[in-house]
This record gives C-alpha cells, sequence and structure tokens, in this order.
C-alpha cells in the first residue's frame, strides 16, 4: 500500500512542477528611448517603478587635466576643485573660474585617496598610511598618523581611504578593513572614539548560507562583520553621510549627532556606491558603479528625485563612464563627476525641469505652501508620472488641514507614511463625531438583550426551524467542521481520533485544503489594510500564488511521510495530510478577521496587527508538533529527528525541482533552436 502512496505523490510532484513551468516567465519591461540625449534620466513612477523622465541634469563639459589615477574629487565653498589621484600621488587643485591647475603633496603624498577642506582653507588628505593637513597654500601642517589611544583598538586597521573635517575641526576618517566605524579625531589628532558604526542583519537567509558554506566563503558572501564604509560627507549643520559599497541592506545613511541614521530604511539605495557629497541646501548626491543610473539625485530626506548615467568602457560620450569614482557639486549647483577609469571629470548642468523641482521642495520646507503647490503642479504637467510631486502635494494638503485630498495624494503616490499619518487624523475625527451615536446603539442593543426582546420578535415571525436544524445536524460536513474547533482546546485528542476514530474524512481535508489556499492569497490580496498590503493586485500571479501556497502544505507532508515511512512511524499519508489541515485551523478561521482589522490601524498600532498575524503561525506550528507527535507516537528524541530530516527532505525536493526546472527550460530551448534552424534551412 505504501508502495502504491509513493507513486501517487510522485506524480503529484510531477503535476506540480509542470504548473510551476508553464506558469512561470520572466517579466519583461519595455525601455523607451530619448533619442536626443546620449543618456536616459528616470524618476520614481507612481508604481515604485523607475521611469524615465525629462532631463534633469545636461552634460555641459569634460575636463581633461593629465589625470592618471584619480580617486576622489571635492569642490569648497569658492568653487576650488581638488582632486586625489592616486597615479600621480598628488592632489590637483583645479580653479574652476580660472581653469587652471597646481599640485598639492608632492614628495609627501603616496598614495592620496581622499580630500577635502575645512573652513579655513586648510586641506585635508587620506593617504595610504596617514591623513595630512596642508595649508591654502599646499605646505604640510601636520600629520595624522595612527591613533595610539587603546580605546582605538590594538588589531584595529589604520588605513585612510576618505577624510572630512567639521566646523568644529573634528576629524572623521574611513578606514579601508575597519569595519567598526568611522575614525574620529579632534584638531589636535586625539582620538575621539568611532562614529556610526556598522552592523549586520541576522537573517534566516544568512543563517542557511553559513550553514552550508565553507569557513573561508562565509566570510566572503555571508559574514558576520559588518563592511567598512565606503565614503562620507559632511553638509553645513556638522550631519554625516555615509554610503557602503556591497551593502545589500542599508548601505546609504545620514547620522544624527548621536550617530543614528535618520534616514527611512526604505527607498531606491544602490549596493555599488562609490561617492557621496551634499549640497548648501542638504540635497544628497551620488555616484555608484551600476549600469544605469550612475549619478543619483536625492533630497533631503534621502528620497530619490532623479538618476541619470550610465557604465560604459572605452565611451567618449558625456553622460557615460568608464569607471566613476568621485562626485561634486559647486555653487551654481553643477554636478561634478570624477571617472576614474575615463581620467576626466564630466560636468552636468541642472535644466529648468531640475530647478523646478529644487525650488518646490525648498518652497515646502520654507513653509511657502502657496509657492510650492504652483511648482509642483508644473512639474506634473511635465511629468504626470513623477511621484515626488504627489508627495509633496499631499504634505502641503496634510499641513493645511485638507485630510482627503492629502489621503488621495499619499495613496496616488503609495507613500504609506503619509497616508498613516493622515489616516489617523481622519479616523479620530470620524469617532469624535459619531461616538455618542456608538455608545447609544450599543445600550440599546444591551438592553434588548436584557429584556428578552429578541426572542419574542422571533416568536411573532411564526418559523419553524425544527427541520432545518434536524437536517444540518445530521449533515457529516458540519459535524466534522464542529469537531475542527476540538482544536482549540484540545488538540491531542483531535489527533488522536483522526488516527483511529476518523472523525474527519479526506475529502474535508482537501476543502480545508483548498480553503486555506484562498483565505491567503484573497487575504493578502484584497482585504488586509492598505498599510499593510506588501504586494499589488495588479502585480498578482494568480498561478503562481495557488502553487506557492499548495506546495507549503504538500511538500511538508511529502517530506513528512517519506521520512515517516523510513523511521517507523506509525501515521499513514491520510493521516499526516488530515492532521496537517487541522492544524492551520487557527490561520483558516482567523486569518480573515485579523486582516479585516488591520484596516483601521495606522503604523503607529502595527505592531498589533504583526502580533496577531504571528500568533496564528505560531498556534500552527505548535499543533503540527503535536500533531507529528501524536500521529507517530513519536518519543522526544525521535520527534526532534523527524522534524530535522523533515526539513532536510523539503530543502532536497526543492533542488530536484530546481534541477527539474532547468533542465526542462533547456530542453524546450534546445527544441526552440532545432525548430528555428530546420525553419531557417527550408
Amino acid at each position: 500500500m505504501k508502495k502504491n502512496m509513493i507513486k501517487r505523490i510522485l506524480m503529484v510532484l510531477i503535476v506540480f512542477v509542470v504548473c510551476v513551468v508553464c506558469v512561470n516567465g520572466k517579466h519583461v519591461e519595455a525601455k523607451s528611448e530619448i533619442n536626443n540625449n546620449p543618456y536616459n534620466t528616470y524618476a520614481v513612477g507612481l508604481e515604485g517603478e523607475l521611469n524615465i523622465s525629462p532631463l534633469a541634469y545636461e552634460g555641459v563639459n569634460v575636463i581633461n587635466i593629465g589625470l592618471t589615477n584619480p580617486q576622489d574629487i571635492y569642490i569648497d565653498d569658492n568653487d576650488i576643485a581638488y582632486i586625489a589621484d592616486k597615479g600621480a600621488k598628488v592632489v590637483y587643485r583645479y580653479d574652476t573660474r580660472a581653469a587652471t591647475v597646481t599640485t598639492i603633496g608632492e614628495g609627501t603624498l603616496s598614495g592620496p585617496q581622499g580630500v577635502c577642506t575645512d573652513g579655513n582653507g586648510n586641506i585635508f588628505v587620506a593617504d595610504e598610511k596617514n591623513v595630512y593637513k596642508f595649508g591654502g597654500d599646499g605646505t604640510l601642517l601636520k600629520t595624522f598618523g595612527r591613533p595610539v589611544e587603546a580605546l582605538f583598538g590594538e588589531d584595529s586597521q589604520y588605513r585612510p581611504t576618505k577624510v572630512v573635517v567639521d566646523k568644529n575641526g573634528n576629524i572623521f576618517i574611513t578606514s579601508e578593513g575597519n569595519s567598526t566605524g568611522i575614525i574620529q579625531l579632534n584638531s589636535d589628532g586625539e582620538f575621539m572614539g568611532y562614529f556610526g558604526p556598522n552592523n549586520v542583519k541576522l537573517t534566516i537567509s544568512l543563517f542557511i548560507k553559513r550553514l552550508f558554506l565553507s569557513k573561508e566563503d562565509r566570510e566572503t558572501y555571508a559574514s558576520l562583520s559588518p563592511k567598512a564604509t565606503t565614503n562620507l560627507a559632511i553638509d553645513k549643520k556638522n550631519i554625516v553621510y555615509t554610503v557602503i559599497d556591497g551593502e545589500t541592506g542599508i548601505s546609504l545613511k545620514k547620522y544624527n549627532i548621536s550617530g543614528t541614521n535618520v534616514l527611512a530604511k526604505d527607498g531606491f539605495f544602490s549596493n555599488s556606491y562609490k561617492d557621496i557629497t551634499v549640497d548648501k541646501n542638504g540635497f544628497i548626491y551620488t555616484v555608484d558603479s551600476s549600469n544605469e543610473g550612475v549619478v543619483q539625485v536625492m533630497d533631503p530626506d534621502g528620497s530619490l528625485l532623479f538618476c541619470f548615467g550610465s557604465t560604459k568602457s572605452g565611451s567618449s560620450l558625456i553622460g557615460e563612464f568608464d569607471s566613476a569614482k568621485g562626485i561634486a557639486v559647486d555653487s551654481s549647483e553643477n554636478i561634478w563627476v570624477l571617472d576614474s577609469g575615463g581620467k576626466n571629470i564630466q560636468v552636468f548642468r541642472k535644466t529648468s525641469f531640475a530647478s523646478t523641482v529644487t525650488k518646490a521642495i525648498l518652497a515646502y520646507n520654507e513653509g511657502n505652501y502657496e509657492q510650492a503647490t504652483i511648482a509642483y503642479e508644473e512639474i506634473l504637467r511635465q511629468s504626470a508620472s513623477f511621484v515626488s510631486a504627489y508627495v509633496g502635494l499631499g504634505k502641503i494638503a496634510q499641513r493645511l488641514e485638507d485630510y482627503d485630498k492629502a489621503i488621495e495624494y499619499f495613496k496616488l503616490a503609495n507613500y504609506k507614511a503619509g497616508y498613516s499619518e493622515v489616516y489617523w487624523e481622519l479616523r479620530d475625527d470620524w469617532f469624535n463625531r459619531n461616538l455618542v451615536w456608538m455608545i447609544i446603539v450599543l445600550v440599546v442593543l444591551i438592553l434588548l438583550k436584557i429584556f428578552h426582546v429578541y426572542s419574542k420578535l422571533w416568536s411573532l415571525t411564526k418559523i419553524d426551524l425544527t427541520k432545518v436544524k434536524e437536517k444540518l445536524s445530521n449533515s457529516k460536513l458540519l459535524n466534522e467542521l464542529k469537531y475542527l474547533l476540538k482544536i482549540f482546546r484540545k488538540p491531542k485528542d483531535v489527533f488522536y481520533d483522526i488516527k483511529f476514530g476518523l472523525k474527519i474524512r479526506t475529502r474535508t481535508a482537501w476543502g480545508l485544503f483548498v480553503v486555506f489556499i484562498l483565505i491567503n492569497i484573497f487575504g493578502d490580496y484584497f482585504i488586509r489594510g492598505y498599510l499593510f498590503r506588501s504586494a499589488n493586485v495588479k502585480d498578482m500571479n494568480f498561478a503562481f500564488e495557488l502553487l506557492r501556497w499548495g506546495l507549503i502544505i504538500l511538500l511538508f507532508v511529502v517530506g513528512n511521510y517519506l521520512v515517516s515511512t523510513l523511521q517507523s512511524g506509525e501515521g499513514f499519508f491520510r493521516d499526516i495530510f488530515i492532521g496537517t489541515m487541522v492544524s492551520f485551523a487557527p490561520i483558516i478561521l482567523f486569518k480573515i478577521p485579523v486582516d479585516l482589522i488591520s484596516n483601521f490601524l495606522t503604523y503607529n498600532e502595527g505592531y498589533l496587527y504583526q502580533i496577531l498575524n504571528g500568533l496564528l503561525w505560531a498556534w500552527s506550528i505548535v499543533n503540527l508538533i503535536i500533531m507529528i507527535s501524536q500521529i507517530h507516537n513519536y518519543k522526544l528524541g525521535e520527534f526532534i529527528l523527524n522534524i530535522v530530516l523533515t526539513f532536510l527532505a523539503v530543502v532536497i525536493m526543492v533542488l530536484l525541482y530546481l534541477v527539474l526546472y532547468i533542465l526542462t527550460m533547456q530542453f524546450v530551448q534546445f527544441i526552440i533552436g532545432l525548430f528555428r534552424e530546420g525553419v531557417y534551412r527550408t
């Protein structure tokens, strides 16, 4: 009997694999080209994707001053550009107005990688082993070597790569290989401590990677040591900004005085940042090594406004970089991009469209809502999908307490943080207007119950439900569903009766299986509150969702059955399947009510929804644990081994599916290739 059951299981899995191959396809997004520019400008659209927008910055100049291996660029308040050239072992000082070039540090520097100035015109250079301070005339004033304080750490690396100085003369240094944080020195070179340390977020994915990788590969692909800061900048208010190259999590940070990141944790952040700078108005500019959108412009809150430029080796077109390494902004808000591979500097001038965007943001920040509204409306006239304009108009409506209009704008922009704040106000206003009526209705209902009005009214209807009740009491399905409720009081008895009393039929379990899938799909996409909905209904692949939720159940049931067969478990496939579906009763019965509740919550009460949702899954998992123990009659050691082996069996089946899927796709491509070749030859 068990051999036949195994054959059936294999057939079910094959059917699922074929279905996944059929429904799984690649999403191809078409990109239109703007032919009158050598590069495109992108901005965030209404669906959260990057769309081509009107030109924000136009290329105006390519500067060649004989660079060999430039690593960093900095522009001071007088529009003097400083370029650290590691190959030439000097810092070039380029007067942007007079177009004259002088050098600093010749004979002193061995491999400069970072440069900046302070408010007095002194020049700081991050070299291989030291940070040097030069006067405005190029005279060496001070050398900042490795800190000698014990707090620095005996094994801490000191190989300066970038440097910035605040208004108080404090020096912030990034060091290659030092993941403890940014090295902070005072003006005398004394070590003050580490600023803005990075951290590693422990995730299930990271745990699984470390479980299967070798010791050497763990440090490369799943290290528990945080990555060192790649580059940094500081604004007029002494606020420090950092970027981390190779970081897949939070790769761009804006620190307050206490060293806490105050930027939103979600956004269009790159994992290949090379440099960052901030202009006089607090707008953030970054450059990375991505294929498209090399240069990014963000508002003071870190929301992406524009990105443009691409990486293309050997190109001579402006807006195409061989290896962009540095970025700076002059007093006219022109962007200067240092192309290390191309050994040049490309300069980009702000267009009228970008000027309107910055004008709108600055007007809003200054409280000039009328001017900001005019500017935002002009932006939407030129680019109807420019999401930052909708957010701006929503914030203005919120400030003016026009909450209906604000929530409309925020939903258009999919700006959930603003939506949550406005919904709080609307909900509070609704309760204030209807609280008295709610209390009156509640009191009336209670009084009707106390004086038995309901039963008296029912008796007047003279409807006899005796036969209906009798039919319902004889319904096997209803009796099984009523028995399902016993899982909340006596789960052990329920699983015992499933095994020996056959209280629930297999067909009922299949019905619960279908209901479980549909509840999760419709709950996630249609019933869950807007603020807590992670996916858009438009993006739903119904066939994929069916397989995703169905496979969770089937893989577990099949894996546990196969393992228990080898482990002398007493449960049959039928028992495991029915027991599994009964275990998920908390989700089947309560997920929809919990999702409905989320519609009335804001982010401030979001933890309530997370707790309720987590309890449903935790409750179901506890039921599964009890089910395995009862169905197979395992002792503690056997039970733990069964759980581990079931998990491994599921992993193996997933891997087998991936292999089969890849081979199937390759076979399909091979057949298509043969067909095309045959057509071509004929």
